[in-house]
């Protein structure tokens, strides 16, 4: 997804990803069978993430001079290590409150 995001330009990309990711959330929040599940999230929210998270971790090299771009990638690369502690609590407290379906749409 690097040479489409170089292609088409990186915010080109990033609107395609972000689109087939809340879609593929609202999806998922009405999937009633496994098929339908694995083709919401399983597939077009992988080709979503794949669109925004290539475009994401080179921007930095565009805005800041080489030498800050160890520090800034450093920076937008500890956004996903966060995310991913904070999300699974924030997850859980969502289903047991609101449930599946609506956590989904959250």
């Amino acid at each position: 997804m690097g040479r489409f995001a170089d292609l088409v330009g990186y915010r080109t990309s990033l609107v395609i990803g972000t689109v087939l990711m809340v879609g593929s959330m609202f999806a998922a929040s009405v999937s009633k069978t496994y098929w339908q599940f694995f083709l919401s999230q399983g597939v077009t929210f992988g080709l979503g993430l794949a669109f925004v998270y290539l475009p994401a971790v080179t921007i930095s090299r565009h805005y800041f001079p080489a030498s800050m771009h160890g520090k800034t990638n450093a920076l937008v690369l500890s956004g996903a290590g966060l995310g991913g502690c904070v999300l699974p609590y924030m997850v859980k407290q969502l289903v047991q409150n609101r449930g599946l379906p609506q956590s989904f749409r959250f």
